[in-house]
């Protein structure tokens, strides 16, 4: 016959509560995720569905351009001016039509391209000089002025630098 001692009666049933302490302490969390994996929960794969969201806005921004080209393709094929419309019927056209201006003139304004325009001017560096010199001018004033640290307001009164009281 086996000979029990006391330590045998009084560990074993203790044994199921204390081995999750024990692996604990052999081997702790580190962290919520891995709390998480250890509880059978699957951790969320942010960056796998960050790249699905690049992938959706990428396929969205191509369908987008694509619309934009095919839009462009159909207004081309139009004319680019609506048919002009006439309001006389005389035989000579010299009614009104006739004198009205288009809706929307050739000017050197509708043939500039500003945005490149403004490219050049911000790559040159061409600053305001009208603000630039005014500023200059607001700083230099701050500092001359005609009291400039003459005075001292003290308890008694206005004590200049030489001592007398003004």
């Amino acid at each position: 016959m086996p000979v029990k001692t006391g330590n045998q009666n009084t560990v074993m049933p203790l044994l199921p509560r204390l081995l999750p302490q024990i692996e604990g302490i052999l081997t702790p969390v580190r962290g919520v995720r891995d709390a998480q994996v250890r509880a059978g929960i699957t951790p969320v794969n942010h960056a796998r569905n960050n790249v699905h969201a690049v992938r959706e806005v990428s396929r969205m921004n191509s369908l987008k351009k694509l619309q934009e080209t095919e839009d462009a393709a159909a207004s081309a094929t139009r004319s680019s001016r609506p048919p002009s419309r006439r309001t006389s019927t005389s035989a000579g056209g010299a009614g009104p039509a006739g004198n009205l201006p288009s809706s929307r003139p050739d000017t050197a304004a509708s043939q500039r391209n500003f945005v490149s325009e403004n490219k050049v001017v911000a790559a040159a560096g061409v600053a305001r000089g009208v603000k630039a010199e005014k500023r200059s001018e607001q700083q230099e004033a701050y500092l001359v002025k005609q009291d400039y640290g003459r005075y001292v307001i003290g308890v008694i009164g206005i004590v200049c630098r030489c001592g007398c009281r003004s």
